[in-house]
């Protein structure tokens, strides 16, 4: 139970770790060279100290250590082996020019005659004080006590000098493998956060890019609404002034002549004014939200629609597969289906080139689907060039629709089925239809 002093040492903990790995060899390698001898070493350094008093001669090892020591020197990493007495004088060492130099000032002889193994590390090259020379390796110098046993006196210091050169070796082979590693994982760490900081900057910019979009359609869409909504006040307030006014005005001026004795009126022409404004009421009302809606259902009144379309506009012919009954489509739907045919239909008025319209109306699983085959007529000059054709300026007329069919809460697909056809489809997942606001709109 030798107390050990390992002060750190200039190089920091791989220096510390040297020392402390090369410490415990040589004291493994001390208790095996003392080994049996251990009793003839201290009477020999005992009778060091008296015969240095009458003599400086040296004197003689038992032969087993001396074995032991040479065995070290050839099999192990042993470089040179000192044995100081107890007044500090090299009784032995393996370079006999040493024996009988007195080392009393070693502060590392001092520590070990206080029963305290001690070591430090002599670099290759570097000048050792205590000994005065330059070292041409890497050592791991150890002071170890010499005492018969952990109980009695200390008479001497046993000195083991050993090439620590393989283990540097490995420290740093090691150290350097480590310190690979290390780099390779903070390059891997930085390679995962980039990638990851990467893809969150991409989806964020993604998805910024997604909000931008519906803002601005909402935009767009609140802008069609308020404009819908104000072309149409516009055309019932033209319709009741050019058309009921204009009725009321007569049938005023009917009554009038009436009050005048002298003038003679017609009541028949009265009646017929009478019933004219009723109709031009009827027609404003059926113009706002036709009754058959909510009466008849939604197929029933889009068939009544596509029959007035057509006799206001004789050149489009309209052909209607409505399979559904109005039983087969929810109330939800009602307006919704109404409202995108005659958007359709009037777009198409407006558009020229339109020879014929089909709309089929049928039930696909849990989906409902509204679909539009439209038929145009050739652009005399573009008839080669994709862009101009009148399919292509109509699927561009179309355009807006999709606005409108978001806030029905359907799918809206417009696809170019030909030169000359345009395909319109409108899909609704029946078992998630919500109330939408425009549902609500009479």
């Amino acid at each position: 139970n030798i107390p050990a002093n390992n002060a750190p040492t200039k190089g920091g903990n791989t220096s510390n770790a040297i020392t402390e790995l090369g410490e415990r060899s040589n004291l493994s390698l001390a208790w095996a060279t003392l080994g049996a001898s251990r009793p003839q070493v201290v009477e020999f350094l005992e009778q060091s100290v008296g015969e240095s008093q009458a003599t400086s001669g040296p004197i003689e090892l038992d032969q087993r250590f001396l074995a032991s020591v040479h065995m070290l020197m050839h099999e192990a990493a042993v470089i040179r082996v000192k044995i100081y007495d107890a007044n500090g004088i090299v009784a032995y060492s393996t370079r006999p020019d040493q024996i009988g130099s007195h080392r009393d000032d070693n502060p590392k002889f001092l520590l070990g005659m206080q029963g305290v193994v001690s070591s430090r590390l002599i670099a290759s090259n570097s000048f050792d004080a205590l000994e005065k020379r330059s070292e041409s390796e890497n050592l791991i110098q150890t002071y170890i006590p010499v005492q018969l046993n952990s109980t009695s006196k200390i008479v001497g210091v046993l000195e083991i000098y050993t090439n620590v050169d393989d283990l540097i070796e490995t420290i740093g082979t090691t150290t350097r493998q480590v310190s690979i590693v290390g780099l390779c994982t903070l390059v891997g760490l930085f390679v995962v956060l980039w990638w990851s900081t990467t893809r969150v900057e991409r989806t964020f910019n993604r998805q910024r890019t997604i909000i931008t979009e519906r803002n601005h359609s909402l935009e767009l869409l609140a802008e069609r609404l308020s404009s819908a909504q104000e072309a149409e006040r516009h055309r019932v307030s033209r319709e009741l002034h050019e058309g009921l006014g204009q009725t009321l005005a007569a049938i005023k001026v009917q009554i009038e002549m009436d009050q005048d004795k002298s003038t003679p009126w017609d009541k028949k022409e009265l009646v017929r004014l009478i019933q004219k404004a009723m109709t031009e009421v009827r027609h404003a009302a059926t113009g706002l939200r036709p009754p058959s809606l909510d009466e008849a259902g939604p197929v029933s009144t889009v068939s009544w629609y596509c029959r007035q379309f057509e006799s206001i506009h004789p050149d489009i012919v309209v052909n209607l597969d409505l399979i559904p009954t109005d039983l087969q489509i929810p109330q939800r739907l009602t307006t919704a289906i109404y409202r995108i045919v005659q958007e359709v239909l009037r777009d198409l008025a407006r558009f020229t080139d339109t020879h014929a319209v089909r709309i089929s109306i049928f039930r696909e699983d849990e989906l409902l689907k509204m679909a539009f085959r439209i038929q145009v007529r050739p652009v005399h000059g573009y008839a080669e060039d994709a862009e101009y054709s009148a399919a292509s300026m109509l699927q561009r007329a179309l355009a807006p629709l999709r606005e409108r069919a978001i806030l029905f809460g359907a799918q809206l697909t417009v696809l170019q089925a030909s030169e000359s056809e345009i395909d319109v489809t409108c899909t609704w997942s029946v078992e998630n239809v919500s109330s939408s606001p425009e549902s609500q709109i009479a």
